[in-house]
């Protein structure tokens, strides 16, 4: 008889630990997470057994959550939460932390504390079992290069992964203050790759082996939280000296030679040069952050659509169930995207993954009335819940429901736009004509503290 196939990742669930240290309830549940059918009557049974007995028996399970309150986690968990969620709201603090989602990005992180001090060490030391687990699962990751580069952490919920494209972890610790059947612990391994090779299978398979028992499944969560304490320790820190840097205006001195010499570089380059003389009647700027090297490109084709072969699996994926919510006419696939006002590109906390020092601001001219704005925002937890837990949460409805057009937003008073959206961004049915496309300003240096 042939072996059914290894599945892409693991998850497990239990709410208790049985005498001999092993998981009880549904103690591996493999992805993909399709309901398989149930023998109802011994399931009820079990759910019956657990509820009413296990708790009665001192000698016998234990549940998840007494094991993990005698390590502390909850309370250190709860703790660390609340302080990244202040962090999060506080002004400033988004320019690591995502309001929305507590997301923190750990690359940009450790790329500002680089550019800042020279030192070529992260925010916080990366225990070695999560590092082992996001590089069995990473096929971005390197033995050179093991740290995660993003983490999130909500009540009780932790996210880490390495990439779009790489692997990662999701741990979710016991919800409920009292002990019952359903408050449970969860760890899902994700390996982030639909047709896994049979070295990955294999790590995948070591992994489900070394985590099926009580004590290294406790010791990973309290390396976890332990690795999510000392990011939140060191997080305020960053934000502030992020935040002493000097805003850059788009019309100074500095700027202007900035944009001599990139013109001295790109001599023939129409983006340098275009007036808008031929750009329809009432079409409204909106602006877009790109590195140089797209300059000849962009001039010549246009801002394009991202073709499907240049995405990542969960971008392609979270793209379809988001545009099966789309209004009539418009499709994130299908589009480009941009930021509403001037200001945008040069905010600290609106800051999006293309930016960076010598990353060039182009102008584009859109018709207002065919064109949306809404929240990339919720586009990104939307993609979290589908990587996470195979469900959107209703953020792909959310999306969409949040948007107005261009011209709507653009006749709204700033008073009004604050806080209408956590990263407002425009989307522009199937792409900007070269024509309508001017350079704008450029990211400069931050300032050197003497």
């Amino acid at each position: 008889m042939n072996e059914a196939p290894l599945p892409t990742g693991a998850i497990f669930e239990a709410t208790h630990f049985g005498p001999q240290g092993e998981l009880l309830k549904d103690p591996v549940r493999e992805t993909p997470q399709a309901e398989q059918p149930r023998n109802r009557g011994l399931f009820k049974f079990l759910n019956r057994q657990r509820t009413e007995v296990l708790p009665q028996e001192p000698e016998g399970p234990k549940h998840v959550l007494e094991a993990i309150e005698e390590r502390g986690l909850i309370d250190r968990m709860d703790q660390a939460s609340s302080r990244i969620h202040n962090i999060a709201e506080a002004e400033g603090g988004s320019n690591f932390v995502t309001p929305l989602t507590n997301i923190i990005n750990l690359d940009e992180i450790n790329r500002n504390r680089m550019s800042r001090t020279g030192a070529d060490t992260p925010i916080a030391e990366v225990p070695s079992e999560l590092s082992e687990i996001i590089r069995d699962l990473s096929i971005a990751a390197t033995d050179q290069n093991p740290a995660m580069t993003y983490l999130r952490v909500e009540d009780r919920l932790i996210s880490m992964y390495h990439s779009v494209r790489a692997g990662g972890i999701v741990i979710q610790l016991p919800h409920g203050a009292g002990i019952g059947p359903d408050n449970l612990l969860r760890v899902a391994f994700n390996p982030q790759v639909e047709t896994p090779s049979p070295e990955l299978q294999a790590k995948i398979q070591a992994l489900r082996k070394k985590y099926s028992r009580k004590e290294p499944l406790l010791d990973l969560v309290d390396a976890t939280v332990g690795y999510v304490e000392r990011v939140v320790e060191a997080l305020p820190a960053e934000v502030e000296a992020w935040n002493n840097g000097a805003e850059t205006p788009t019309s100074n001195e500095g700027q202007k030679t900035l944009l001599s010499d990139l013109k001295q570089r790109h001599p023939e380059n129409p983006l340098l040069r275009r007036d808008f003389g031929e750009v329809p009647e009432g079409y409204q700027s909106v602006y877009f952050v790109m590195p140089e090297a797209r300059l000849e490109e962009i001039a010549e084709k246009g801002l394009l659509p991202t073709d499907e072969q240049y995405k990542s699996p969960d971008r392609s994926k979270t793209d379809r169930v988001v545009d099966e919510k789309a209004p009539e006419g418009f499709s994130r696939a299908d589009a480009v995207f941009a930021y509403p006002d001037k200001g945008m590109p040069y905010d600290k906390s609106k800051r999006g993954r293309n930016w960076k020092p010598g990353a060039v601001v182009v102008e584009m001219k859109v018709d207002p009335a065919g064109t949306l704005v809404t929240d990339q925002g919720v586009y990104t937890e939307a993609s979290r819940g589908l990587r996470d837990y195979g469900d959107d949460g209703g953020f792909a409805q959310d999306y969409w429901d949040r948007a107005l057009t261009l011209d709507k937003y653009s006749r709204l008073k700033p008073s009004d736009k604050e806080g209408m959206f956590v990263y407002p961004e425009v989307v522009i049915p199937h792409g900007v004509e070269p024509e309508f496309i001017r350079v704008s300003g450029i990211i400069p240096e931050p300032p050197i503290d003497n």
